[in-house]
């Protein structure tokens, strides 16, 4: 397994929100941060995760601290939480890729998104698909997306629903990707490809989809120096 060093570190921020001594809620932050750049890549990303931290903390401070307060009425209330957690997924000489998940409880029931971004390094421009991806490739790239599901339920890794190629191309989001060392990995909400709870992430062999490649995209990821 290779191992890889990330430029940006994860800057990490904890609020406990409380009223009249009572913990209604515990907000979690951990996003990426270039704090020792100033070149357009770190101002790119320092400027989303700024905006994407306070937009948060402002929430949780607001509408989701109300909703905590209110069920702090009952005996067995069981403080709020909310969590953003950061993993970077793959980086290079032009570009960057990670990916957060947003956590939500009411104390009992959880919810889960995930959100992800690539970054081109050279200028801090955020990458869409059809960047990395020749026009009317789509089908093929179901394809290979069908085949790892096919495997993930086989294998016992994921519950699968019978039609899952359907599925697959209904709940398709051309956002909801980013980058690893082996390829590409996209990702489903929980229900939306199968009955197993969480994040379904289903992978994309570089090797396997190279015809499928602009050519920028194959000057980035096949003929980069990692």
């Amino acid at each position: 397994m290779a191992f890889y060093s990330f430029s940006p570190t994860i800057k990490t921020e904890k609020e406990v929100l409380q009223k009249d001594g009572v913990t209604l809620a515990v907000v979690n932050v951990a996003l990426p941060s270039l704090s020792e750049r100033d070149d357009a890549f770190a101002k790119s990303l320092n400027g989303l995760y700024t905006r994407i931290s306070e937009g948060f903390l402002n929430y949780c401070r607001g509408p989701f601290c109300k909703k905590a307060e209110k069920s702090s009425e009952s005996k067995d209330f069981v403080p709020y939480g909310a969590v953003i957690k950061t993993v970077p997924a793959f980086e290079n000489s032009y570009l960057f890729s990670c990916y957060f998940d947003v956590r939500m409880t009411n104390g009992t029931v959880s919810s889960i998104a995930r959100l992800s971004q690539t970054f081109d390094k050279s200028n801090g421009n955020l990458l869409r698909l059809e960047k990395l991806f020749k026009r009317r490739t789509k089908p093929e790239l179901m394809k290979l997306l069908a085949e790892d599901a096919k495997n993930r339920g086989e294998r016992g890794v994921a519950s699968i629903f019978s039609d899952y190629e359907r599925r697959l191309r209904k709940f398709f989001n051309s956002r909801s990707f980013y980058l690893s060392p082996t390829g590409f990995v996209f990702y489903y909400g929980e229900g939306e490809i199968g009955t197993s709870k969480g994040i379904c992430p289903l992978s994309v062999n570089l090797e396997t989809c190279s015809e499928l490649l602009t050519d920028q995209g194959k000057e980035w990821l096949i003929n980069a120096e990692n």
